[in-house]
């Protein structure tokens, strides 16, 4: 596993070069909190406190400002974020993170969170009623599961690909060399041997760390900003490893010879948490795009991900609003009828699999719901499962396999192809159920001709545009809700041009329009569903 920034590994977890984390707690007194926040959270510094910002009047402010804490373990990391305002004033350009001055979410944001940090398993989760968690142990037990895997798989790497003690040391340099800022800000984390962690022996204690770090991070935010009670928080927590060189790790005691005794641990576990308010979701039209690529490692959700999807996001259509979504997808050769690849018309089978950060699901014009499994290479996020519940919930079918890209991109509205789409939406825990509205396919992957892409010009893509029953999901733009209007707008709607037109700056342009409506209702009845279900599937991280 690759790690990008490093830190040193002493035993002292030291705010400078001169002072180390208090272990003095700091109670939550607001009056909403009551003692059960007591002691759920510390100070890096107890003598130079953050300051409480605003009152629990002050909502506006505080969404206008968006703060952010970090927090290790129960330790609010307030020397951290110091750091970040120090190293940013002093040299940016001398700085491996993108920083601000101000502790601002906007400005440092919990992608940069993840990636100022040695690649480990991450989770996203967020609030229910302002403090209880959404599928909790969901979580819990997904950030246990990466760590087992990901470390298993360090291990068998170093078995199979070092032979002689040089190679061995060298495996043994998960970190680098100190960076910057970082090198200060050490905790001693939790000690474990790496076959411990592997095995899923320890798979409890991580578990119980992850929860502690999670009610840390909620109950800190709430005393520093005390606007925040109501308000739903986000929750990015990273937990990853470091080397331990337990030659020079005491445990404070002496053997008989009077040598002091060490620990057993080759691996020093750290988490961190960033919270943050939720952002509030998504409005009018949401896009997605394909694109022809897909996850390599699913089963983990490992932070590196969040730097592997960069180049997938830099290949976002410059469209107005934005582009919401990358999905993931596969491609095979179609079959014909006599045996033969890719026979008959000359057409890849291209499937949609997962967004980079969500959940895909494709509602067919019989009323069917298809996902993909875990089995096709997809991470199984916290709500895809209470989608799927959702759905068997109100009779409403649902097929556990990857979507193949319907007929009608091929020329028509779906005509009578009962596997035809007339709706898709992606899941995730901050977005819950979002409907798509307008999905846009590169032209090559749905046309019937190997060549027109090349004719248009290889840069055109087709749009599916979709509307759906008893929901207004562009803010009134839209002038028909049967799907059966004038599409060739919906190119311009979405600042493309046309491939019949000529002197625009823009290089992607148009194909086809392809309007389609979910007349039954399901997405209104699923995204109703799912906002009522979380309701009931989240508690209390204390």
């Amino acid at each position: 596993m690759s790690h990008r920034l490093t830190t040193t590994t002493s035993a002292t977890a030291n705010v400078s070069s001169s002072s180390k984390v208090s272990s003095t707690s700091t109670s939550l007194s607001c009056s909403s909190g009551g003692n059960e926040y007591k002691d759920l959270f510390q100070f890096s510094d107890p003598s130079n406190p953050p300051t409480i910002s605003g009152s629990a009047n002050d909502r506006d402010s505080l969404l206008e400002r968006r703060p952010f804490l970090i927090v290790e373990g129960e330790v609010v990391r307030d020397d951290i974020l110091r750091s970040l305002q120090q190293q940013q004033s002093l040299s940016s350009s001398s700085s491996s993170l993108e920083q601000s001055s101000s502790s601002n979410s906007d400005t440092f944001t919990s992608k940069q969170f993840l990636t100022s940090f040695p690649s480990g398993a991450y989770t996203t989760s967020r609030t229910v009623e302002a403090r209880r968690v959404l599928r909790l142990d969901q979580h819990l037990s997904r950030m246990a599961e990466s760590a087992r895997l990901m470390i298993g798989a360090e291990l068998q790497n170093k078995d199979t690909t070092h032979d002689d003690d040089d190679d061995e040391d060298e495996a043994s340099k998960t970190i680098e060399s100190p960076s910057s800022w970082q090198r200060n800000f050490l905790t001693n984390g939790m000690m474990l041997t790496a076959s411990n962690a592997a095995n899923g022996s320890t798979d409890e204690s991580i578990k119980d760390l992850v929860k502690k770090s999670l009610a840390s991070a909620i109950a800190s935010f709430e005393h520093l900003h005390p606007a925040s009670t109501d308000m739903e928080k986000r929750i990015t927590t990273l937990l990853f490893w470091e080397q331990w060189d337990n030659r020079h790790t005491t445990t404070g005691e002496t053997n008989d010879d009077g040598i002091p005794t060490t620990t057993n641990g080759d691996l020093r576990l750290r988490v961190l948490s960033y919270v943050e308010l939720l952002p509030p979701p998504p409005a009018g039209r949401i896009i997605a795009q394909l694109t022809q690529t897909q996850r390599a490692n699913a089963l983990a959700k490992d932070s590196q991900w969040v730097m592997d999807r960069k180049a997938l996001e830099q290949q976002k259509l410059p469209t107005n609003p934005p582009v919401h979504e990358v999905l993931l997808t596969s491609s095979s050769q179609i079959v014909s009828s006599d045996g033969d690849e890719g026979g008959g018309d000359g057409r890849s089978k291209l499937t949609v699999l997962e967004g980079l950060s969500s959940n895909f699901f494709a509602i067919t014009r019989d009323g069917v719901v298809y996902t993909a499994a875990a089995s096709e290479g997809v991470l199984l996020g916290t709500l895809r499962s209470i989608v799927i519940q959702v759905c068997e919930d109100n009779g409403i079918e649902v097929v556990e396999e990857a979507p193949p890209l319907p007929s009608f991109v091929d020329g028509d509205d779906g005509g009578d192809d009962r596997n035809g789409w007339v709706g898709a939406f992606v899941s995730s825990t901050t977005r819950l159920a979002l409907p798509v509205t307008d999905l846009i396919v590169p032209s090559s992957t749905t046309t019937t001709n190997a060549d027109a892409d090349a004719d248009a010009g290889g840069d055109t893509v087709d749009i599916v545009n979709f509307s759906y029953s008893g929901m207004d999901m562009d803010g009134g733009q839209r002038d028909d809700t049967s799907g059966g209007g004038d599409t060739q707008h919906v190119g311009r709607h979405l600042g493309l041009s046309l491939v019949e037109e000529t002197g625009s700056s823009n290089s992607y342009k148009v194909g086809k329009c392809i309007s389609v409506n979910d007349s039954k209702g399901i997405m209104k009845t699923i995204v109703e569903g799912v906002h009522e279900a979380v309701l009931g599937e989240s508690e209390r991280p204390w």
